[in-house]
């Protein structure tokens, strides 16, 4: 339910990242579907920080029932979204193959793209390109006795990978949200029941 510009957002001016994250909450909290839902924000936590303003922006503002999921923690302070490293990445791309494989990865039936320049059959067109360009990579270290590093990513050849980024962070996302104690408020209001499981570690 993203758009293409909502992909490419965070190469552009940061007032744009926040213009399409809250056109794209509100037009989510105006369907029919998501009326009453929990909505839960969870940004890739990077060296830039976007995930942090964004979720201060959507603090801001109140819209009901937006949860922001914290799980980057360092140093006693718990930042917005989750850091994705190398390792990690690795085990998600075999847990999001097996759910492609297994048939239990759906598109919305009312998919839709916030975009004006494009509308859901070039997101749905994008969606496929990164996914095909998606790969193992190695990128090679200066000392030739040293192992290369082993990448998974699809930005060299064609440019973004962002959509096959953001599937990696729905299981993490789900299994904090159920788990996390932090968040048992959040799971009553979703009608979800509150889990008395320990914190998840990545």
């Amino acid at each position: 339910m993203n758009s293409r510009k909502f992909i490419n957002s965070f190469l552009l001016a940061y007032d744009k990242n926040e213009k399409v994250l809250l056109d794209h909450v509100k037009k989510l909290r105006s369907m029919d579907d998501f009326k009453s839902s929990v909505i839960v924000f969870v940004p890739e936590s990077n060296l830039g920080n976007e995930g942090w303003h964004l979720g201060e922006l959507l603090a801001q503002e109140q819209i009901p029932k937006v949860c922001i999921l914290k799980e980057d923690v360092s140093e006693g302070i718990a930042r917005p979204g989750i850091r994705i490293y190398d390792k990690l990445k690795e085990r998600l791309v075999w847990v999001l193959e097996e759910r492609f494989v297994s048939g239990t990865v759906y598109l919305y039936e009312h998919f839709f793209s916030i975009s004006q320049e494009n509308g859901p059959k070039v997101m749905l067109d994008e969606i496929e390109n990164q996914l095909i360009n998606f790969a193992r990579k190695e990128k090679k270290k200066n000392d030739p006795d040293l192992a290369p590093r082993i990448l998974f990513q699809g930005k060299s050849g064609y440019g973004y990978d962002d959509v096959v980024c953001a599937w990696f962070l729905i299981p993490l996302a789900k299994k904090a949200f159920e788990r996390n104690p932090q968040y048992g408020e959040w799971r009553e209001i979703a009608g979800i029941g509150f889990s008395k499981k320990r914190k998840v570690e990545y």
